[in-house]
């Protein structure tokens, strides 16, 4: 019983890894949402959650520590998505256009 519970808890507390902190996701997400349309925040919440999902089923298959023993190739791999993101953004010269203005 306690297991289960331990195994929720960890679900949980991954899962707010991208929903508490406002950072690159939420700038990722306001950033398309005006560029583009409404509905691109549903699809980055979506895929949000696929991924989450899929680190939540390592983590239940045992491969946590996996995980822990490459993690500094993780970090340069998110590190290397946050700088390609923000490049993306600075090169549209901060103006905004919209779907219509294209």
């Amino acid at each position: 019983m306690f297991d289960l519970l331990f195994l929720i808890m960890i679900g949980f507390i991954v899962g707010l890894g991208g929903a508490v902190i406002p950072g690159p996701l939420l700038a990722f997400v306001i950033f398309d949402t005006v560029r583009k349309c409404r509905v691109v925040g549903h699809y980055v919440v979506l895929g949000h959650i696929m991924w989450e999902g899929f680190i939540i089923f390592l983590i239940l298959l045992g491969l946590g520590n996996l995980m822990i023993e490459f993690k500094d190739i993780i970090y340069v791999v998110g590190g290397s998505v946050l700088v390609f993101m923000g490049v993306s953004m600075l090169r549209g010269g901060f103006e905004v256009r919209t779907k219509d203005s294209r």
